[in-house]
């Protein structure tokens, strides 16, 4: 029997770490937005916000801004386990402009994304904080800010792994005890069995007479 890991812990952790994050880069937003947005488009009924914004890795050059990522960043958010599936396929066959590597590395980040994969978008996050594209120099806070949680994030996790190995341990070394506890009993239970039948047979052994001194018995 295993101790279940400290799944409701973590997933706290990350939701309240998103909730400071997306703070953080709506404040970095707001303070470079020269343009403000344009309003959204209507879509066709019934598709869904999560669907619409899921084809927003297919942009052009001129959405490689940090508005354009931080509400990439929000709108992942709500979105099912196969629409980040999909997101994710997408984004990788997009090639390696920056802010594409910065979606996939949002992408493979996202707790609900079945291919979890938190050290990757770490990776990718390292290698364009040391990228001299141009391309790069004006998305370096927002690499700056996800890289930050995400290493953040990578310690976090490696303490519960520690500490669930830490209780597993604990728990094994219980279970052993627990073993040798039962297994004494055990012998205990047959030693006196035999201790008791040995009695039974001493009883039922007939008595030896004794001869006094005197001859008589």
């Amino acid at each position: 029997m295993k101790t279940e890991p400290l799944l409701p812990v973590a997933a706290w952790f990350h939701r309240l770490q998103g909730g400071l994050l997306i703070a953080a880069l709506g404040m970095f937003a707001a303070a470079c937005t020269t343009v403000p947005d344009a309003p959204p488009r209507a879509g066709k009924a019934g598709e869904g916000t999560s669907n619409k914004r899921a084809a927003s890795a297919n942009l052009d050059r001129s959405t490689a801004t940090p508005e354009a990522l931080l509400g990439y960043y929000q709108a992942l958010s709500p979105m099912s386990a196969n629409e980040l599936t999909r997101e994710r396929r997408l984004l990788t066959q997009l090639g390696s402009a920056p802010d594409t590597q910065l979606r996939l590395a949002m992408v493979l980040s996202h707790p609900r994304q079945p291919n979890f994969d938190l050290v990757h978008a770490n990776n990718i996050l390292e290698k364009l904080q040391k990228s001299n594209d141009a391309d790069v120099y004006y998305l370096r806070p927002i690499i700056r800010l996800l890289a930050d949680s995400y290493a953040e994030r990578l310690r976090q996790e490696t303490l519960l792994r520690r500490q669930n190995a830490q209780m597993e341990k604990q728990y094994q070394k219980l279970l052993e005890t627990q073993r040798q506890a039962s297994e004494t009993k055990k012998q205990a239970t047959e030693l006196q069995t035999q201790l008791e039948g040995l009695a039974n047979i001493e009883r039922s052994l007939p008595r030896a007479r004794v001869i006094r001194p005197n001859g008589k018995l």
